[in-house]
């Protein structure tokens, strides 16, 4: 993510999703004496990952340097 670009509302949420998750965690451990089933809010953090990475646009397999035939570096992809 570029620094000059504000965050979206889902990066935001994928910023404070861990914490969010560990104080739901101790919340049903705690409160509800849900120990056994609350392991599973630490997997929404990745599905939330897994879902905004569907919305950013991909970057170029092969980006960064090369050689080119005659020694000197290009820049990929080779044009």
């Amino acid at each position: 993510m570029k620094t000059n670009q504000p965050m979206t509302t889902a990066q935001k949420l994928l910023a404070v999703s861990g914490t969010l998750a560990l104080i739901t965690f101790f919340v049903l451990g705690f409160a509800f004496h849900a120990w056994e089933i609350a392991w599973v809010v630490f997997l929404v953090p990745g599905l939330l990952r897994r879902w905004v990475s569907f919305d950013e646009p991909k970057e170029s397999p092969r980006s960064g340097y090369g050689i080119d035939d005659d020694g000197t570096p290009k820049p990929y992809p080779y044009t």
